[in-house]
C-alpha cells in the first residue's frame, strides 16, 4: 500500500531536512549525501543505494498491510460464518417452536379422547398425564394399548407421536445449533483481535518508518535538486511500473501454456471460471475465463461509482458499512447495493466466489469501469485478502487498511488477481 507522501519541502538545503536514522548504518547520513554530491559517479551510486532503500521499506509497509487485511479477511468470514450460525439457530428455534406448538395441540385432543375413553369405561387418565413421563409412564404409550381405539383415534394418536418427536428432535437441533452459534461468535471475537493486533503492528513499523522515508527522500532531492515530493511521486511511479510489467510477463509467460486435456481447464491451461492458476506468481494465469462476458450497464456502473466517490475520505474500519467507516468489501458491497446489484457477502472472497459463480470474471485486460480487482497472495484464488473497484483511467477507489481513508489510486499490479469481476453485467 502507498505511504502518505510528507509535504514537499520548499528547497532541497540538507540543513532544512531532520537527521533521522542517524544512529543506523544501513542509512546514509547528511554528511554521506553531501560527500556523494562531489562528483557525479557517487552522486548516481548514493542514489541508487537510497531508491534501493526505500524500495525495501515500501514492501516492508506493504507486508505489514497486507497481512492486517488477510486478518481482517478471516474476520469478515468469521462474521459471514456467525451469520450463517445465527440464521441457522433462529430458523430451528422457529421450527421448534411451531413443531411444540402442534405437539400441544395433538396432545389436547388425546387428552380429549383420553377423556372421552375415560367416561366410557375405558380408564381413568387425565390431560395432565398425556405428555408426563414422570407419572405412570408415557400416557400416549399407554393409549396404543388399548383395545378401543377406533381408526379415526388411532390415526389421532399416531399424530400425536409423532408431531412429540419432531418437537423433541428440533428442540435438540435447536440447542446445537444455539451451541455453533455460540463457537462462531467466539470466532470472530478473536478474529477481529487477531485482524485490529496485525492493523496495530502495520500502523506503529508504518510510523516508526515514515521518518526514516521521509529523509531518504529528501536526501534523495537533494542529491538531484528536486523537492522530496517529486521524489516521493517518482519512486512510487516507478514501484507500479515495475508491479505492472511483472504482471504482464507473468500473464505472457502463462499464455504460452499448452492446453491440458482434463481438469476443466482452457485452451491456454488456466480452470475454468478462475479457479485455479497454471501461472507462475500469486496473480495466476493472466487467462481469460471460459465463458465471455457482456458489456456492463453504464446506469447501474455509474451509480456505484458515484456511491463510492461520495465516501471519499472516510477512515477504513473493520467490517465497516459507512458509520463512521468502511472496510474494502464493505465499500464494493454497499455501491453495488445502492443500484440493486448482489455482487456477494461482506467478504472479498466471497465477492469474488459469487462473480465467478455467476460467470461475470473477466481478464484484466478487459476491465472495464465499475468491475472489482481482487488481491491474493494464493495462486488459486481461494483467499482474496483485498477488492477494489476500478474507476477508469489505470485509477481505482478502495477502502485500503487502517490508518488510509477511502481513497482513489492507481491500479497497483503486486499481488493483483488475473481476473477482474463485472458485477454489472
Amino acid at each position: 500500500m502507498a505511504f502518505a507522501v510528507a509535504a514537499a519541502l520548499g528547497t532541497t538545503v540538507a540543513t532544512a531536512a531532520p537527521p533521522a536514522h542517524a544512529d543506523d548504518p544501513k542509512y546514509p547520513s547528511w554528511d554521506d549525501v553531501e560527500r556523494a554530491r562531489a562528483n557525479q559517479q557517487a552522486t548516481q551510486a548514493q542514489i541508487a543505494q537510497i531508491q534501493g532503500l526505500l524500495a525495501d521499506l515500501q514492501k516492508s509497509a506493504d507486508d505489514y498491510n497486507r497481512i492486517a487485511l488477510q486478518k481482517g479477511e478471516i474476520y469478515n468470514q468469521a462474521l459471514d460464518a456467525l451469520d450463517a450460525a445465527t440464521a441457522k439457530a433462529e430458523d430451528l428455534q422457529k421450527q421448534a417452536k411451531a413443531a411444540s406448538d402442534r405437539a400441544d395441540a395433538s396432545a389436547r385432543r388425546v387428552g380429549a379422547l383420553i377423556a372421552q375413553l375415560a367416561r366410557q369405561g375405558g380408564g381413568d387418565p387425565t390431560i395432565g398425564l398425556v405428555f408426563d413421563d414422570s407419572k405412570g409412564g408415557d400416557m400416549l404409550a399407554r393409549l396404543g394399548t388399548l383395545s378401543k381405539l377406533s381408526t379415526q383415534s388411532s390415526n389421532l394418536y399416531e399424530t400425536a407421536v409423532r408431531d412429540r418427536n419432531l418437537a423433541r428432535s428440533l428442540t435438540l437441533d435447536a440447542q446445537a445449533a444455539e451451541k455453533q452459534r455460540q463457537a462462531q461468535f467466539e470466532d470472530a471475537k478473536k478474529a477481529l483481535a487477531d485482524a485490529q493486533s496485525a492493523a496495530q503492528a502495520a500502523e506503529t513499523k508504518v510510523q516508526q518508518q515514515q521518518s526514516v522515508q521521509d529523509t531518504l527522500y529528501a536526501q534523495l532531492a537533494t542529491l538531484k535538486g528536486t523537492t522530496a515530493s517529486v521524489e516521493a511521486a517518482y519512486q512510487q511511479g516507478q514501484l507500479a511500473q515495475q508491479q505492472k510489467e511483472e504482471e504482464q510477463r507473468r500473464a505472457a509467460a502463462a499464455a504460452q501454456q499448452p492446453t491440458r486435456s482434463s481438469g476443466g481447464t482452457t485452451s491456454n491451461g488456466s480452470s475454468s471460471g478462475g479457479s485455479g492458476s497454471s501461472g507462475s506468481g500469486s496473480s495466476g494465469s493472466g487467462s481469460a475465463p471460459a465463458a465471455s462476458v457482456g458489456a456492463p450497464n453504464g446506469n447501474a456502473v455509474a451509480g456505484a461509482i458515484a456511491f463510492a466517490k461520495a465516501q471519499l475520505g472516510l477512515p477504513y474500519v473493520f467490517a465497516g458499512t459507512g458509520n463512521p467507516g468502511w472496510d474494502c468489501s464493505g465499500l464494493t458491497l454497499y455501491s453495488y447495493k445502492a443500484v440493486g446489484i448482489y455482487i456477494g457477502t461482506h467478504s472479498a472472497t466471497n465477492q469474488y466466489n459469487t462473480m465467478r459463480a455467476q460467470g461475470k470474471l473477466v481478464p484484466l485486460a478487459q476491465m472495464q469501469p465499475g468491475d472489482l480487482l481482487w488481491y491474493t497472495t494464493t495462486r488459486n484464488g481461494s483467499d482474496m485478502y483485498h477488492v477494489t473497484m476500478y474507476i477508469g483511467g489505470g485509477q481505482m477507489i478502495e477502502a485500503p487498511h487502517v490508518g488510509a481513508p477511502v481513497r482513489i489510486v492507481p491500479v497497483r499490479y503486486g499481488d493483483l488477481w488475473y481476473q477482474a469481476g463485472r458485477p454489472a453485467a
